[in-house]
């Protein structure tokens, strides 16, 4: 699962809907916002787990084979490679992301992916 929202409530309820031994992996930034997580019995029986993101510095563990040159060009050779237009196929102003998540909701034909445009 991956947790995008910026609202530490959405992973905190997200954890519930895990595999077992399943991983969240948060991309948010929540900032100086407190998340409270449901780390109890069921958190421990379930053997879930949490990883953060962290886009601006390569993770220690992969330093010898990568550095920010390497990382850049892979992922713009990925963009060139992907079908992303195919991904992303609807686009919301941002004031209207109340219907880019009923679109979501309601599962509408096509949508496989609803941006939020911020201009």
């Amino acid at each position: 699962m991956v947790e995008a929202s910026g609202n530490p409530h959405a992973l905190a309820s997200s954890l519930a809907l895990l595999a077992h031994e399943g991983t969240a992996l948060v991309c948010s930034w929540y900032g100086t916002r407190p998340a409270n997580l449901p780390l109890g019995g069921a958190f421990h029986r379930r053997r879930l787990a949490l990883r953060s993101t962290q886009v601006s510095t390569i993770p220690a563990a992969l330093t010898a084979r990568w550095d920010r040159r390497r990382r850049a060009e892979e992922a713009w050779r990925l963009v060139r490679e992907l079908p992303l237009h195919q991904l992303a196929t609807h686009e919301f102003p941002f004031e209207r992301a109340a219907d880019a998540y009923a679109s979501a909701d309601r599962k509408q034909d096509g949508l496989v992916h609803a941006a939020l445009r911020y201009r």
